[in-house]
């Protein structure tokens, strides 16, 4: 009993951990390489991966300038020659490493160019072409008698639906809203709306009774829509893609620009207070609006806006050319600065390329570690004049099944129903010896009568 129970406890031991990493290289902790770095250290992300010492760089363009000595799963890459040659107008020089005997493992890296020179060029004022916009209404109708409220939401760019919360009508009978005013039950919370629709009050038993329509207790301290223009010509001014999630916005203006008004819509609840838009200095400035619910719970969005000297005009926005995530389909628009992306529950990490339309331009990914729902992952495309246009991804988590912890489960049950077996079988074994130990000792037939025999002989 000891060694089944000892054998128990050893697989529940051996249950195996599942722990999926996307396969990659990583040298130097993905930093830019100086080059008068003499050495730097390239290692897989998968503990299971290998890498060969047969690399390729950048397609063979650059292997003279290097040697590579294998360490353990890992390499370490020798800078041989340090003359090595950009284009004096490249600001970094991206070398892609690659391991030919495992092609899905490589890495990009960016070389700084001691060399560079920046290009002189003129600057003209370019603006980003003006996203389109619709506003959809959702009316809410009590069923009872009682005034509509209305709830709105905005459909920006390609995207089809947007989202609106559901209020709670405190009445017993109340259950949900329908598209048909004698509907009986109907949906709560958040729902997608692709067009103006009307929305009755569901009642179990179809009964009303007047009452009052009020919001969900838990309000999240989100703008709807937030717009900037000039306060002394009403011209508006482009901060790109507005996304209720996104807190932090930069943009510049021209110096003529000396006030700026604000427009915000938001639930009625929540109060708004702003603060710096107005005598901005030349140079940086930083509007910050405030959101503050009934219940003193606060939020805030920042702008960081930059006033350019007089004679001074605003740089070139720098787009993506484009931009892939692995086994997703995000309908990629270059003009389109916002996405959102539904994934399953298990993904930490996408696999994303994007490519700018400039060669020039740097790209810089953040936010693409340890997904969770809601989190933002930003794309920055940074050009030779260290402006930076930022692509968003509003990520979304499917709810997800806990495998782990039912194959555990599945285990421990498979294990309990052998040991029950073996108890089973080891007792009844016992029985069986103890039964044939209690039968009495018959002698044989055949030897009683050869004894009388002897007997009757000896007589």
């Amino acid at each position: 009993m000891k060694k089944i129970l000892s054998t128990i406890i050893c697989l529940l031991i051996m249950v195996p951990i599942i722990n999926v990493r996307a396969a990659g290289i990583i040298c130097n902790n993905g930093e830019n390489i100086d080059l008068e770095i003499n050495n730097f250290k390239c290692a897989p992300t998968d503990e299971n991966e290998t890498i060969s010492e047969n690399l390729d760089f950048s397609n063979g363009k650059y292997n003279e300038y290097f040697s590579v000595i294998k360490e353990g799963n890992g390499v370490r890459i020798t800078i041989t020659n340090k003359k090595m040659t950009f284009d004096k107008t490249e600001k970094y020089g991206q070398i892609i490493i690659t391991d030919k005997e495992n092609t899905k493992l490589n890495t990009l890296l960016y070389i700084n160019n001691k060399d560079y020179v920046a290009p002189k060029t003129t600057t003209t004022t370019t603006t980003k072409a003006e996203v389109n916009t619709k506003t959809l209404t959702v009316t809410l109708d009590p069923n009872d008698g009682t005034s509509k409220d209305k709830k709105t939401c905005t459909l920006t760019g390609q995207n089809t639906t947007c989202n609106v919360t559901l209020p709670v009508i405190e009445k017993e009978n109340f259950n949900g809203w329908g598209t048909a005013k004698t509907c009986k039950e109907g949906n709560s919370g958040s729902i997608k709306v692709e067009k103006d629709i009307t929305y009755y009050a569901c009642y179990k038993d179809n009964v009303t009774t007047n009452s009052t329509t009020t919001s969900n207790t838990q309000t999240t301290l989100y703008l709807k829509t937030l717009t900037l223009a000039n306060k002394d010509t009403n011209e508006k001014i482009d901060i790109g893609t507005f996304s209720i999630k996104k807190m932090e916005y930069t943009l510049k203006v021209l110096n003529e620009v000396a006030n700026i008004e604000v427009t915000t819509t938001q639930d009625e609840n929540i109060k708004v207070e702003i603060i710096g838009n107005e005598n901005l200095n030349v140079g940086e400035n930083q509007i910050l609006i405030k959101l503050t619910d009934e219940n003193n719970n606060t939020n805030e969005y920042k702008i960081k806006v930059t006033r350019l000297e007089e004679g001074q005009t605003i740089t070139n926005v720098h787009f993506l050319k484009s931009l892939v995530v692995g086994g997703y389909n995000i309908n990629f628009n270059k003009e389109q600065f916002v996405y959102s992306l539904t994934i399953p529950s298990d993904i930490s990490r996408l696999e994303i390329t994007p490519i700018p339309e400039e060669e020039t331009a740097m790209i810089e990914i953040k936010g693409n570690e340890e997904l969770i729902d809601g989190s933002l992952v930003t794309i920055n495309v940074i050009g030779e004049d260290n402006e930076t246009t930022t692509y968003t991804i509003d990520i979304t988590k499917e709810a997800g099944t806990n495998y782990m912890l039912l194959i555990a489960a599945g285990i421990i049950i498979l294990l309990i129903v052998v040991l029950v077996i073996l108890i089973i079988i080891k007792s009844n074994k016992k029985k069986q010896n103890l039964k044939n130990d209690n039968k009495p000792q018959v002698l044989d037939s055949k030897k009683k009568d050869t004894n009388e025999t002897i007997e009757t002989l000896n007589i």
